[in-house]
């Protein structure tokens, strides 16, 4: 009985290894597709601050073209940090309050 538990999950691994590689090579030629995309060119507004954002759980909660910021479930960290532009440009860190919300 025991061999032929260990045969039936032998098997179960190795189905479960072709679905996942499968997925993964679907996944990747996807993305390839999407990297061919032109995403448009990056708009300077006039506005006088620059606010830039990340979160700390890496470079895989960023999107591919920067246009929306991605936060993960509740409680993780984002950060910010305020920018006054000219030349040189400012680091603003008093007398500011930056926040977000999710509609």
């Amino acid at each position: 009985m025991f061999a032929e538990l260990k045969k039936w999950g032998s098997l179960f691994v190795l189905v479960v290894g072709l679905i996942t590689a499968v997925f993964l090579i679907i996944s990747s030629l996807n993305n390839v597709k999407s990297a061919e995309l032109d995403v448009g060119e990056t708009v300077i507004t006039d506005g006088e601050y620059v606010v830039l954002s990340w979160n700390d759980l890496g470079m895989h909660c960023y999107n591919r073209d920067f246009q929306d910021l991605a936060v993960l479930p509740p409680y993780n960290t984002l950060w910010a940090q305020v920018v006054k532009k000219g030349d040189p440009p400012q680091i603003i860190t008093e007398d500011i309050t930056v926040t977000y919300e999710f509609p």
